[in-house]
């Protein structure tokens, strides 16, 4: 369906990692409560934007949320903003030249696997809107959909409850320097076209 795992090894991260990004300003966290506008007016346009999905009421299911939370706490250059899923997101992407999103997706491997999802193979595929991002992908326009990358992990249980389980909560250590990596490298690339 267009599901690919990710590098499993360090050696394979490593060959899959981004050069070196430019120097970073401050961290640029997730938007304040209340602002939502541009914050970088004196760009043309922005990088990237990260987007938390999925739901944390069902355990792993909100594995997309948890990363983006923890991404948003690390050094970021300018225009990279991080937000959770909501109605507003299919406009706002327009704004931005890249746009990842961060969900739980179900694979081949184990709890805490890392898969790159193809975003039109996933609509292709779809039943009905059986997984979590169809819904907000048939939103998006499809100059949009060409600059989006999902990035998906295993979940172990999507029962209700509150709470990762200990495997997905084990693979987060390893998942945060490499999704930081293809973040920067989305930003490099953007910052390039612009």
């Amino acid at each position: 369906m267009g599901v690919t795992p990710a590098p499993s090894t360090a050696s394979d991260r490593a060959r899959h990692a981004s050069p070196p990004a430019p120097a970073l300003s401050a961290a640029e966290p997730a938007w304040p409560e209340g602002d939502r506008s541009n914050r970088h007016s004196d760009q043309p346009a922005r990088c990237v934007l990260v987007v938390g999905m999925g739901d944390q009421q069902r355990g792993d299911r909100g594995v997309g949320m948890e990363l983006m939370h923890c991404l948003s706490h690390l050094d970021w250059p300018a225009g990279v903003l991080f937000c959770p899923a909501d109605a507003s997101v299919p406009a706002r992407a327009e704004d931005f030249a890249r746009v990842i999103l961060l969900d739980a997706v179900d694979g081949p491997n184990g709890p805490g696997a890392l898969y790159r999802v193809d975003p039109e193979a996933l609509l292709d595929h779809s039943i009905g809107g059986a997984e979590a991002g169809v819904g907000l992908l048939t939103l998006m326009s499809p100059p949009v959909r060409r600059r989006l990358e999902i990035f998906g992990i295993q979940p172990q249980s999507t029962g209700w409850g509150e709470g990762l389980s200990g495997e997905v909560v084990a693979s987060l250590p390893l998942l945060v320097p490499y999704l930081r990596a293809m973040i920067l490298r989305a930003a490099a690339e953007a910052t390039q076209i612009q």
